[in-house]
């Protein structure tokens, strides 16, 4: 599994930001997860404001694009 857009997720600044991660080979208890598959043989994240999901990305930085990102300091 890779864990790039799932990091990305998680950089989000978006106030009430939910991220959910799941395995799309079991169906997952999580009801946000259902019906959420593969996108072209990789883990794909969904964008969703106001109950409306964007198209799904399988890349990092697209996903980047979609959410905004916290400034990460480095020492």
């Amino acid at each position: 599994m890779t864990w790039a857009p799932y990091l990305t997720a998680l950089m989000s600044t978006a106030p009430g930001a939910v991220v959910a991660m799941g395995d799309p080979a079991e169906e997952s208890p999580v009801p946000l997860l259902r019906d959420r598959p593969l996108v072209g043989g990789l883990p794909a994240a969904y964008v969703c404001r106001y109950f409306t999901c964007d198209a799904p990305v399988t890349d990092p930085e697209q996903l980047a694009e979609q959410v905004p990102a916290k400034a990460v300091a480095r020492a």
